[in-house]
């Protein structure tokens, strides 16, 4: 399911071109979710794994990776653990994409369906609350029967 031959195998000395491309495909699956909440996310995510998590496990300072066994060593099991959480990313984003429900109205959808009143109640659809009737006056709403106080 991945798009690169190089992600499939763990390379022996794992570079700044193999982590780039590395995160290249992971913004781009992350960019793919129909879902805005999900895509929003998995883009959040993806930086932050790149971004944060990445130079804690290695010094990315100098202009080259470690070298040293140990460093590789720890790159590489990143590596692999990345790759598998890209394949499950990969498969959920196609699921995302198969089950598409409607676009929210802060992704700026053309169309918004209006599925109710607004949960506004019997009084909304009255006339009541406040609201002025078709004659401009104002309807007030029906004072309850007081109850005799003992």
């Amino acid at each position: 399911m991945l798009p690169n031959n190089m992600l499939t195998t763990v390379p022996k000395l794992i570079s700044r071109q193999h982590i780039s491309a590395l995160q290249s495909i992971y913004l781009t699956t992350s960019s793919q979710f129909a879902s805005y909440n999900f895509r929003e996310y998995f883009l959040r995510r993806s930086n932050l794994k790149f971004q944060q998590d990445l130079p804690q496990l290695v010094d990315v300072s100098g202009s080259e990776l470690a070298t040293d066994d140990l460093s590789q060593d720890k790159l590489r099991k990143w590596w692999k653990e990345s790759v598998e959480e890209l394949e499950v990313l990969q498969r959920a984003s196609v699921m995302n994409r198969l089950y598409e429900a409607p676009k929210l109205v802060v992704e700026g959808a053309g169309r918004i369906r209006v599925a109710g009143g607004g949960g506004a109640g019997m009084e909304q659809a009255v006339g009541g609350g406040g609201q002025p009737d078709q004659a401009g006056d104002t309807i007030k709403a029906p004072t309850p029967p007081h109850s005799p106080s003992s």
